[in-house]
Order: C-alpha cells, then sequence, then structure tokens
C-alpha cells in the first residue's frame, strides 16, 4: 500500500496527491487503511485490495448541487443531481465535497479537523481502538463502544516522543462544560485517563507504528526518530469558540470547577492541563503540549 501511495502521489495530477496538498486535509492511520479528514468529516477512507488501492466516500458528500430544500411535485426536477464517481472528478470537485462536509459536521468535529490540519504535532483524531487487538479504527465506524475511554478525540506527539491526549469541546457544549457541582466533562476525563493506564503499551505500540506509516507516505508531520512512544495518561481537556466577553466567565469560573473536580480523581492534573483559546485557528504546536 505504501508504494503504490507514493507512486501515485508522484502523478502531479493524481487524487491522492490532491488530497495531500490541501491545507484543510488530515491523514489518520487506521487498521489496514488510512482515514482522510477535512471540514469535520471523513472525505476519503482509503484501502489496498487485490493489489490495487480503493477509495471510498460517503455519497452524501459525493452529491453535487447547491439545493438546500426540494420542492416535490409529480413530474421531479427539471433536471437530476450529479454525483461524483471518478477519480477526476474528485479531484475538480474536492472543493464542493468538502463545503458538503461542512454542513453535516459539528462545531467540536470541524474545530478539531481544524486544527489538527493546522498543527503539525497532532498525530491522529476521531481515533477508537478496537477490543480484539488494540488497532485503531474510525471514531465514526465504532459508536457503540462499550469500553469505556477507547474513543480519542485527538492526539498530538511532543518533541520528547510522549504521546498527549485531548478530550476537545466547543465553548457552546454547554452539556459537558456547565454544571454548578461537577461539570460533566471531569467523567470523560476520568475515563480517558483510566483506560490509558490500562492500555498505555498498546497505544504506544500502536502510535509508534503509525508513526513509521506517516513518514513513509509523505504526510507533512514532523516525525523525526524512530524510538518507542510513551503516553501521558494525564489527559488534556481544549476548548475553543468563545468571544472575549465569554472568556471572563470561562476562565474565572468553568475552567476553575473543572480543574478542582478533575484534580479530586486524577493525580496531578492542573489548569496547565486545560488548553483554551477563542479559536480553533489560534493553536500551535507548543500550544498543544
Amino acid at each position: 500500500m505504501v508504494e503504490a501511495l507514493n507512486v501515485l502521489y508522484g502523478d502531479s495530477g493524481s487524487w491522492w496527491r490532491a488530497l495531500l496538498r490541501d491545507k484543510d486535509v488530515f491523514v489518520a492511520i487506521r487498521d489496514g487503511y488510512l482515514n482522510v479528514y477535512a471540514k469535520g468529516g471523513s472525505i476519503a477512507r482509503v484501502g489496498f485490495e487485490g493489489g490495487r488501492l480503493t477509495c471510498q466516500v460517503h455519497a452524501e458528500y459525493l452529491t453535487l448541487g447547491e439545493y438546500e430544500y426540494i420542492k416535490l411535485s409529480d413530474q421531479g426536477l427539471p433536471q437530476n443531481r450529479s454525483m461524483v464517481t471518478t477519480f477526476n472528478d474528485y479531484v475538480t470537485h474536492l472543493r464542493q465535497i468538502k463545503n458538503r462536509v461542512a454542513k453535516h459536521s459539528g462545531l467540536e468535529r470541524a474545530g478539531e479537523n481544524e486544527i489538527a490540519a493546522r498543527v503539525n504535532t497532532v498525530l491522529d483524531i476521531e481515533a477508537a481502538f478496537s477490543g480484539k487487538d488494540e488497532g485503531l479504527e474510525a471514531a465514526e465506524l465504532t459508536p457503540e463502544r462499550d469500553q469505556k475511554g477507547g474513543r480519542i478525540d485527538m492526539v498530538v506527539l511532543r518533541k520528547d516522543g510522549v504521546l498527549i491526549f485531548i478530550e476537545v469541546k466547543d465553548h457552546s457544549n454547554h452539556k459537558d462544560l456547565r454544571s454548578k457541582t461537577r461539570p460533566p466533562v471531569c467523567d470523560q476525563l476520568l475515563e480517558y485517563h483510566e483506560w490509558l493506564k490500562d492500555h498505555r503499551d498498546e497505544v504506544a505500540a500502536a502510535y509508534t507504528n503509525s508513526r513509521k506509516l506517516l513518514k513513509q507516505i509523505n504526510c507533512r508531520h514532523p516525525l523525526a526518530g524512530d524510538e518507542p512512544l510513551k503516553v501521558d495518561t494525564i489527559p488534556r481537556l481544549l476548548i475553543f469558540g468563545y468571544d472575549t466577553p465569554q472568556q471572563t466567565k470561562l476562565r474565572k469560573e468553568i475552567v476553575p470547577l473543572i480543574v478542582r473536580c478533575t484534580a479530586q480523581e486524577i493525580k496531578g492534573f492542573g489548569g496547565q492541563h486545560v488548553l483554551a483559546r477563542g479559536a480553533a485557528s489560534g493553536f500551535t504546536d507548543e500550544q498543544l503540549e
């Protein structure tokens, strides 16, 4: 698969080269395939079957046209909506495909994807560990997972080879961030922590392999070194999507309560583990460590 992808990357007009050169795109290693994200959704699942590369895309994203609403009638629409079915059309209409993804993505997924596409130290987003062999799967493919903590919003690789695991929240997520006693996000952070403690070796091995593969397929991650990776079991909470007036309450009330509650159960958790910026575009490599 790696060799085939690199050959395709050498073709200046190929769909794979178009994806890797797109500023909105983030490539994630999965168990036997790649997931390519943009604007908060998967715009390509790249596999290798029968000696050939395969590329699957959700049909909803490949339907072209700007209809928001369709008026039904006995005669139907004057013309049918076209659909992307070839690689040439995929490259030609990539911007429209991304726009369709954006319409179906929530604020958190879209912001998370924006950060991952901009910040070079992000190694993975939207992953879930399969229970059998701890291989990486796309989180959207395992929506009913029973194993708590095995779903990962974002993974960052520090320069010292330590993996950082991040729960991502948009400021508008009142359900998880707001409470007078204990915000629900504290339970999510605890689940991350407990799960990472129990699976740190498997997680480190999976991402050590991911780093190796990303280096082989021309992805832009600065992944120097081949030493085994380590896991920081203290999760981070990343919050974005607020303006200046909202910032005051966030920093004086919301974040301190989250820190106090979480620190009671996760030793070492403190304010430095909450990463907050008004916009997703405001995060840099250093700020995610």
